[in-house]
Formats: C-alpha cells, sequence, structure tokens
C-alpha cells in the first residue's frame, strides 16, 4: 500500500505532527 502525508504549516507545528504520522507508517510512503 502506498501512502502519502501532506501537510502545510507555517508555524512548524503540523510539519512536527505529519513527521511523527510519517514514522508510524508501514510500507511505502513519501512526505
Amino acid at each position: 500500500m502506498k501512502t502519502l502525508v501532506t501537510y502545510m504549516s507555517q508555524t512548524g507545528n503540523t510539519k512536527k505532527i505529519a513527521e511523527a504520522i510519517y514514522e508510524e507508517i508501514t510500507g511505502e510512503k513519501d512526505i
């Protein structure tokens, strides 16, 4: 399964959450 984590962040908070989600996903992924 392919997964794409997409985010938009002006302050960096959303980026931190997106990166945490990315680390927990198994399989083919891209951020």
